[in-house]
């Protein structure tokens, strides 16, 4: 048996994800046990140990903290082997599977910038995410360059939901200068943000630049066509497992691969421009 460690079940990644390792899982024999931490540090500490207690063969990891290591150390102590999706630990080395998050929102946040808007914002997950952290720093880095200030209170880090990006839209419509860009780094938290301007009047696209991070495929659908990055999901569930199932199965302990799949830049209407779509290579390191 393996765990699959998620923040939560609500964001629809996370079940996407689940589904996928799922499927390679059952096809090679192995039963998944779903764990959800609601992203406290202190739930996947506990879930660490009864992993442990419980003698589970290994672990894929979406809800570690960069900063805190203790539950990962004490799966790594037993030598239960874990293969990082999405996010990663900073003190703490495995196998990691993901997409370039730092270049992917910077390849955005300059489309956005072509826009020429005069005050944008941020709206990303938690800062103890990595991609969340990543994807932060590629939004200012392209926007500092194109000379565009965002100061702390358009800065704004919250939960991965869309009632995260709800509260985060409606701190920013009470400023005494409203954005004219928000950028965000979940498809979700831009559903959120996007309905909290609707109660407003504001329609994303004609009265406000919106982007999105994700790919969801409802929201990249004609009836939202919110201008976001797409992760290859399918593919980047399946490699996750395989990458964790082929460390079961050969027993080695030896150095950890790290493999970065492509991204797409999908140009929807909630940017004011026309569609279209363009491609980057995969890393595979």
């Amino acid at each position: 048996m393996i765990a699959l460690i998620v923040p939560n079940l609500t964001n629809p990644m996370f079940p996407y994800w689940s589904h996928e390792i799922l499927e390679v899982a059952a096809a090679e024999g192995f039963e998944v046990l779903v764990v959800a931490t609601d992203d406290d540090p202190a739930r996947l500490e506990a879930a660490a140990r009864t992993l442990v207690n419980r003698n589970i063969d290994g672990a894929i990891v979406l809800a570690s903290h960069r900063e805190d290591a203790t539950a990962l150390l004490t799966l790594r102590e037993e030598r239960i082997p874990f293969t990082f999706l999405s996010r990663r630990s900073e003190y703490v080395s495995a196998d990691f599977v993901g997409i370039d998050d730092y270049t992917a929102s910077r390849q955005l946040a300059q489309h956005v910038v072509s826009h020429q808007p005069q005050r944008p914002a941020t709206v990303v997950g938690p800062r103890f995410s990595t991609a969340s952290a990543q994807r932060e720093k590629g939004m200012n880095d392209a926007l500092s360059n194109a000379r565009l200030h965002v100061p702390t209170e358009r800065r704004i880090a919250t939960d991965l939901s869309r009632a995260g990006g709800h509260r985060a839209a409606r701190h920013l419509m009470e400023l005494p200068e409203r954005p004219d860009a928000i950028l965000c780094g979940s498809d979700e938290i831009s559903l959120g943000v996007m309905e909290a301007l609707a109660e407003d009047g504001i329609e994303a696209g004609r009265d406000m630049i919106v982007t999105g991070f994700d790919g969801l495929r409802h929201t990249t659908s004609p009836l939202i066509g919110l201008t976001t990055v797409i992760q290859p999901l399918k593919e980047m569930g399946s490699a996750a497992a395989h990458q964790l199932l082929h460390r079961l199965r050969s027993g080695t302990y030896d150095e950890h691969r790290t493999v970065i799949f492509p991204h797409t830049l999908h140009i929807g209407r909630t940017c004011g421009c026309p569609r279209t779509t363009t491609h980057f290579t995969r890393k595979d390191t």
